[in-house]
């Protein structure tokens, strides 16, 4: 007997909330919502990149929201404040938050702030999966 995989939905968004970041596509399959990150995450983008990552988990009531964060390619302390924010939020509406894909220079501050103990950070992957 075989399961059958929920369907993805693929929208194509490249949305600019600052001109530092970029939500370049979300998918979304089942119960989970995945929101691909382009740029950087800083002091003056971390904000309104919150704002809209809140409302979309909220529009889209996901049981999990992944942040694939293989194009990110900079974080500064209000982003790691900013996912610190967001996982509060998601946490307090049932919402699993994950992060996928962390660059070398995410996953090392990650670690040197033990981030990554608090926060779910997804294995590294490959290509579009």
């Amino acid at each position: 007997m075989s399961t059958m995989q929920p369907s993805i939905t693929r929208l194509a968004v490249d949305y600019r909330p600052h001109p530092n970041i970029c939500l370049r596509e979300m998918l979304i399959q089942g119960d989970q919502l995945t929101v691909q990150l382009d740029g950087q995450i800083l002091f003056a983008s971390a904000g309104p990149l919150r704002r809209l990552l809140q409302e979309q988990a909220e529009d889209y009531a996901p049981r999990r929201l992944v942040l694939d964060c293989r194009r990110v390619t900079f974080v500064d302390s209000e982003g790691l404040a900013m996912l610190v924010g967001l996982d509060r939020h998601c946490r307090g509406n049932a919402i699993e938050l994950w992060l996928k894909n962390p660059g070398e220079h995410l996953a090392r501050l990650l670690k040197m702030t033990r981030l990554d103990q608090i926060l779910a950070v997804a294995p590294q992957t490959t290509g579009d999966d």
